[in-house]
């Protein structure tokens, strides 16, 4: 409780000395900064709803500790992700997928491998956590703190101008932007909570939020927010609704940091790193507190300072089981398969860990792709064929080159062990030669997969895409846009 209550007073202080140089915040839109602001950590049960993509609610646990936040997407109902077919039946059930924004880092991963996929917070890639700390204060789910998520407009020409009146006891503050016109509708008897937040242009009101609240450890929150935008159904039905169905507010047995051990990765993890644009840079190793190279952590497992930790163990384990028990049945090629699926890269060719890679990657920039342009059903099923048949392509030229994928691989890890004085530079050469061999392979990603996709969205598409950029465009920091 000291913790909180200094952070309080910080934050009230800090907000008497931005009322004193000029910045013109209205009090009630402060007194919510106010009330909100300090929620230092935050232990969240929630669900979301998107009906435009499915008609199940999917459920998510948010963990915050400052500038820190994991995400936990548990699927839906029945833990199913992603569509289900046009009957119903519930598609395979797999583990809790897990993502930490930290450091300037979203971590991301599966719940299944020993890897996990790194990328860089920016402008360009932005998490896509959204920081509950700020829900029901922006007419659109923010991805932003509370503070960006009241204040920020992108590029802004001019200074807001604001308007304020009271309504039947609410506190309605208007800020006239260069984009639009955004309204919170505050209440002073419950947190200086909004329940009601719209963005207009023109008289017209582009997008909406609508919250209920209630009180969360003595905290004034939205249990439930509903989301309405005038490009579906005449902004007449709801775009998107989310519920809290638990809220753990500022309780002192919260972490005060969180790290990638708390979504589950620890020592041995292989980490996936990739560029701001998506694309694979390389592959490093997790030593359970910071990213180092393969080759550091072979030779500080030969010396004996480092080792897997019990959650990459268990799964090595369960990767062996899988493997030994399609052996017994007389099934190499099973094992290898449900042991890439479903564990880690044990049993696996040189070629295969390729293959395994490379479907993991294409795919979610398929899926990105998919999502950025919000592309209909005919048009989503026509970008997961030309995925397949990408796919194909690569294991065919994979299935002919399996053998020198091994020789490879089996030069490296002999030169791996060995004494060799120009060890370094040998494996620098077949490095070489691996990326020499893997050439057609990115061909087909750059010259096929990406150049077929780009044909399916239409101007419109296109367009309003364009317009979702600007509107979410920041100089220096990643998240969701204000109008």
């Amino acid at each position: 409780m000291t913790r909180m209550w200094f952070t309080l007073a910080l934050a009230h202080f800090l907000l008497l000395v931005g009322s004193a140089l000029g910045q013109g915040h209205p009090e009630p839109v402060r007194n919510l900064e106010w009330t909100r602001g300090p929620l230092e950590t935050a232990h969240i049960e929630w669900s979301w709803w998107k009906p435009e993509r499915s008609s199940h609610f999917y459920f998510y646990t948010s963990r915050i500790a400052g500038d820190e936040i994991a995400l936990d997407q548990r699927g839906d109902e029945e833990g199913v992700f992603g569509r289900r077919s046009e009957d119903q039946v519930p598609a395979r059930s797999i583990p809790v997928h897990r993502t930490l924004r930290a450091g300037g880092q979203a971590w991301q991963y599966s719940g299944l491998s020993l890897s996990v996929d790194v990328y860089p917070v920016s402008d360009r890639t932005p998490s896509g956590l959204p920081d509950l700390r700020a829900l029901g204060m922006s007419y659109m789910l923010s991805l932003r703190d509370v503070h960006d998520t009241l204040w920020f407009d992108g590029p802004q020409a001019s200074p807001r101008k604001y308007r304020v009146t009271v309504e039947n006891g609410l506190h309605v503050v208007r800020a006239l932007t260069d984009q639009g016109e955004i309204t919170w509708y505050l209440d002073p008897e419950r947190g200086w909570c909004p329940v009601r937040v719209t963005c207009a242009k023109d008289g017209k009101i582009l997008q909406e939020s609508r919250s209920t609240l209630t009180q969360f450890d003595g905290v004034w929150f939205p249990q439930r927010v509903v989301f309405f935008r005038s490009t579906y159904e005449d902004g007449k039905e709801p775009c998107e609704v989310v519920r809290i169905h638990s809220a753990s507010l500022n309780q002192p047995e919260h972490p005060l940091r969180l790290t990638p051990g708390d979504i589950g990765i620890d020592a041995c993890f292989n980490v996936a790193m990739h560029d701001e644009n998506g694309k694979p840079v390389g592959l490093f190793k997790w030593d359970g507190e910071r990213i180092i190279t393969i080759e550091e952590w072979n030779q500080r497992e030969e010396a004996g300072e480092l080792k897997p930790g019990p959650h990459a163990q268990r799964l090595a384990g369960r990767a062996r089981d899988i493997v030994e028990r399609a052996r017994e049945r007389g099934d190499p090629k099973l094992a290898a398969h449900e042991a890439g699926s479903r564990a880690t890269d044990a049993g696996l060719t040189p070629a295969a860990l390729v293959k395994r890679s490379l479907e993991s990657q294409w795919e979610a920039y398929a899926r990105h792709f998919i999502e950025r342009y919000r592309l209909n059903k005919e048009q989503s099923d026509k970008a997961w064929a030309i995925l397949k048949d990408c796919q194909e392509r690569a294991n065919r030229y994979l299935a002919k080159r399996e053998k020198d994928f091994e020789k490879l691989d089996k030069e490296a890890e002999a030169l791996k062990k060995s004494d060799a004085k120009d060890r370094a530079q040998r494996l620098a050469a077949i490095d070489k030669r691996h990326r020499k061999l893997m050439q057609p392979i990115d061909e087909i990603f750059e010259k096929q997969l990406k150049p077929r996709l780009e044909k399916l969205p239409t101007r419109a598409q296109r367009r309003a895409e364009e317009e979702r950029e600007k509107a979410t465009s920041k100089p220096a920091k990643a998240g969701g846009g204000q109008p």
